[in-house]
């Protein structure tokens, strides 16, 4: 994610940051909208306290992420073993729908 790598290269030189979520942008009744005017209103809710920062996880938070994902899906995938190798033991003729599949007939 771009703004969490900016944030900590941001803040690994010393500068402060926050990383706001802008949820619901108010509605505009202007027919001009600029990119310097957003900016303002952004500054202007950020100054006022109407905009929440949000936690920008570390390195090791995405790790840790990415590890407890994988382990879900190994678990997801040992459980559908058993569904995934029926059709391919009935088709090599080693198992009949019928018969369990705990093993493979040796011929």
């Amino acid at each position: 994610m771009l703004t969490a790598r900016l944030y900590r290269q941001l803040a690994g030189k010393g500068f402060e940051c926050i990383v706001c979520a802008v949820a619901n942008p108010e509605e505009t009744r202007e027919r001009v909208k600029t990119d310097r005017r957003d900016a303002v209103k952004l500054v202007r809710s950020l100054r006022a306290g109407d905009l929440p920062g949000v936690y920008v996880p570390s390195v090791e938070d995405k790790a840790f992420l990415g590890l407890s994902r994988a382990w879900v899906n190994a678990k997801d995938d040992l459980g559908r073993a058993p569904n995934d190798r029926r059709p391919f033991c009935f088709h090599m003729g080693s198992a009949t729908p019928a018969e369990p599949i705990g093993c493979l007939r040796i011929r």
